[in-house]
């Protein structure tokens, strides 16, 4: 229910999950392209390196499906600190740390709601759990 640190830390952690997914993609594109190159070639196959990294990302893969968010939705309750009569979306106070982005945009959140209950009924929503 602030904007300055709980809607700000919501924002910034998803632009970091977009930026991660944006990482990996060039990532595979990069890997399917030397492979592509190297294909053409005699390959010297090592069956024990290609195991090894097979199952490497294997696990991976897996642990990111189950353990990694895709994205972060900031939902902003207006109950606690949060009071949209007082607050000053305009001003550019910073009371983080000096190396933290000063973006406007972070502290606004994606959703807003005026009741814990209908905040919980948005995720459910979203995640279509019904």
């Amino acid at each position: 229910d602030n904007p300055d640190t709980d809607i700000f830390g919501a924002n910034v952690y998803n632009r970091y999950l977009q930026t991660r997914a944006v990482s990996k993609l060039k990532q595979v594109v990069t890997q399917t392209a030397t492979v592509s190159l190297t294909a053409n070639s005699s390959p010297i196959l090592d069956t024990n390196a290609w195991t090894y990294s097979h199952a490497v990302e294997l696990v991976a893969n897996d642990a990111e499906h189950y353990y990694s968010a895709e994205n972060i939705q900031s939902i902003l309750v207006c109950t606690g600190v949060y009071n949209h009569e007082a607050y000053d979306e305009t001003s550019s106070i910073n009371h983080g740390h000096r190396d933290m982005i000063i973006d406007p945009e972070l502290k606004k959140p994606k959703y807003t709601v005026e009741h814990v209950l209908d905040a919980v009924k948005l995720v459910y929503d979203i995640e279509q759990f019904h």
